[in-house]
């Protein structure tokens, strides 16, 4: 009779003695008393040991499933925030490296509650999982995972790369991060997170078991402590060369001036990236040192009920706050926030007091309209139109002036910038 046992310890597939092999470590211990002396005794043991898998892979599942669903929530609506921010979005790259990250996670957090799901099934109905043949679901879950979490880390070092560029090659950002460079580079990224996956999926589709541990616990955490160093480095660089600037900006035009143009703006990138970077690493870490702890056989009881209900869930806790962080941090993300609120919440509530909250918005809003309207000359000055604007398009409107007047102010060359009169300095600055 053919063996169809299943194998607590793997990563995928189907190894040469027919064994099942489940996608995710099992932290479970099973404990059978050797000198108990009777089958019962025995029996009685296996079946404690088979409902507390049970057990523990009905919480894993119901764990995964909140901190997906609210990954996916926090990803979705930050790709929503982004997509209300005003444009054009020139010199704004980094906006599209947010998207790109949230939809990473979007597709790393759907791979591990599908993990989740594909070992409850086998923990709960083993034959069915070999007679549906959901094998291929198990490696597909595992290669997104891989896949995904290659092309986070990656994204995280282009804008390290893209501040590095801007800061220290101030004179060839324009050519650099141009728009269509840009979109190339977006190409990139995904195809290098492909290249790390390729290996594993021919590994897992092939049911080469030793190829697929060493891969999964040796490769791929090698390669992305590698990126991690990498923007570490990068994000140091920046920080240094920003410290250097800004002193010298501080010996020509003084130390207040330089550092509202050069401190707050790089000093905040940076410690973005490197958040993002951080939470990354504590998340994989442990659950990649967990994973070879086990598959060696060195695991301890406590590390396993860690693993159960804390470890293993680390990477999609990574996915949660990684929208988090940036949305918090980047001040075009916020108003994007906000355009979005203002524009979406009469669809969702349709009450007196959000129409008294519109009118009140409307009211400031058209104020300063024709505040901004009152050095247009006046035979081209709205001012008949700007009062009839409703809440939403006078919001939208202002924020885009706001836009608009913030990116002047960092492209105009400093000496030219100080040159301008005081009612178009006032003008400017009250945008940013």
């Amino acid at each position: 009779m053919t063996d169809t046992s299943i194998s607590l310890y793997g990563t995928g597939g189907m190894d040469n003695t027919n064994h099942v092999v489940i996608p995710t470590v099992e932290y479970n211990f099973t404990t059978v008393a050797k000198n108990g002396g009777t089958t019962h005794t025995v029996n009685s043991a296996v079946r404690r040991s088979e409902e507390d898998k049970i057990m523990s892979s009905s919480w894993e599942l119901g764990i995964r499933t909140i901190l997906c669903t609210v990954s996916l929530i926090a990803n979705v609506v930050s790709i929503i925030a982004i997509a209300y921010i005003p444009r054009p979005w020139m010199y704004k790259h980094y906006l599209y490296l947010m998207i790109n990250l949230s939809v990473a996670d979007i597709l790393g957090t759907l791979s591990s509650l599908l993990s989740a799901l594909n070992y409850y099934i086998i923990q709960v109905d083993p034959y069915t999982w070999i007679h549906m043949n959901l094998k291929y679901l198990m490696v597909f879950a595992h290669c997104t995972f891989v896949f995904s979490y290659s092309v986070s880390a990656l994204v995280v070092l282009s804008l390290a790369l893209c501040r590095y560029i801007s800061v220290c090659h101030p004179f060839n950002s324009p050519t650099f991060l141009a728009q269509s460079r840009i979109i190339i580079a977006f190409v990139c990224l995904w195809i290098a997170g492909a290249v790390i996956t390729i290996p594993l999926l021919i590994a897992e589709l092939r049911n080469d078991y030793d190829i697929i541990i060493t891969f999964s616990n040796y490769v791929v955490p090698s390669v992305l402590t590698l990126v991690a160093v990498m923007t570490f480095i990068l994000c140091i660089r920046v920080f240094i060369e920003a410290k250097k600037l800004n002193k010298r900006l501080g010996d020509i035009y003084g130390v207040d001036y330089s550092q509202e143009l050069t401190s707050l703006a790089d000093n905040n990138a940076v410690v973005t990236t490197v958040l993002l970077t951080t939470t990354l690493l504590m998340s994989a870490l442990p659950y990649w040192i967990t994973m070879i702890l086990f598959y060696k056989g060195i695991g301890h009881p406590t590390l396993g009920i860690a693993g159960d209900y804390f470890i293993k869930h680390l990477p999609v806790i990574n996915f949660i706050s990684d929208p988090i962080i940036y949305s918090f941090r980047t001040r075009d993300i916020k108003i994007g926030y906000k355009n979005a609120y203002y524009k979406l919440l009469p669809y969702f509530r349709n009450d007196d007091d959000v129409a008294r909250k519109a009118s009140v918005v409307s009211r400031d809003t058209q104020q300063m309209q024709l505040v901004m309207n009152d050095d247009v000359d006046d035979t081209s000055r709205p001012m008949t139109r700007s009062t009839t604007l409703t809440s939403q398009q006078a919001y939208e409107q202002i924020q885009n002036q706001m836009i608009c007047s913030r990116t002047l102010h960092e492209q105009v060359p400093f000496r030219l910038q100080q040159t301008l009169n005081t009612n178009e300095v006032g003008r400017v600055v009250s945008g940013v």
